[in-house]
């Protein structure tokens, strides 16, 4: 399905544009297709909606703390590879990241980052620095890209997702031309939003590892003794 086709199909179920009997105009078009991108970025805030996750790579450079992830909304989970060997970096928050004492400098195994948003993705911050060009693995939720009339659906969105946003749309339309959204397709809305929330829950699971110790000072011996990492 193009995307002119999931817009007319929105104006019919608002009901503004009988179907049968009218026909979208080239001004309801370009409303719709306004409207639609609107809906995208809203769903790329906090990608609540966004049901689809994606894996992707990014190389570290020895001594770098902060690395861009363009388009990324969501971080799951961060890992790096030495050589066959997959290891876990521990999430840490803003105020445990960048306001307990540390050792700058030091570069060997990452095991804690923070991820921020920023325009047009998010960065990414890993402690301690890296000693050797790792490769980073992200899991996450990317932002939704924009489109036009002329796009093709089908290569990038389910068939269930498409229709969510016929529905979706539908009910953005009738707000904007003060027409009554029938109750059975709010319902039929409602439910979609269900779903979507139930496939994209958070996982609360929490399982941190600091080196630092519990009064806030850095820990010198497991600095350079452990070089960063501790048992668990």
């Amino acid at each position: 399905m193009k995307v002119s086709e999931l817009i007319n199909n929105a104006w019919y179920l608002s009901e503004i544009v009988a179907r049968d009997l009218q026909t979208v105009s080239g001004s309801q078009s370009a409303d719709g297709l306004r409207y639609l991108n609107s809906l995208l970025t809203e769903h790329s805030i906090t990608g609540r909606y966004i049901p689809y996750f994606s894996h992707t790579t990014i190389p570290c450079v020895i001594g770098q703390e902060e690395y861009a992830a363009p388009n990324l909304i969501e971080l799951s989970t961060l890992t790096f590879n030495l050589d066959s060997v997959r290891y876990e970096l521990n999430e840490m928050t803003r105020t445990r990241y960048f306001g307990s004492s540390r050792a700058d400098n030091i570069t060997t195994l990452p095991n804690s980052y923070f991820v921020e948003k920023n325009l047009g993705g998010s960065t990414i911050f890993i402690y301690p620095l890296p000693a050797a060009a790792y490769t980073l693995n992200i899991n996450g939720k990317y932002a939704l890209s924009k489109v036009v009339l002329t796009d093709e659906l089908s290569t990038s969105l389910d068939d269930f997702y498409v229709t969510y946003l016929e529905y979706a749309l539908a009910q953005r339309l009738c707000e904007l031309y003060n027409f009554p959204y029938s109750e059975a397709k709010t319902r039929t809305l409602e439910g979609f939003l269900k779903q979507l929330n139930n496939i994209t829950q958070i996982d609360l699971t929490v399982n941190k590892v600091s080196i630092l110790s519990g009064r806030g000072s850095v820990n010198y011996g497991q600095v350079n003794l452990g070089r960063g990492w501790t048992t668990s």
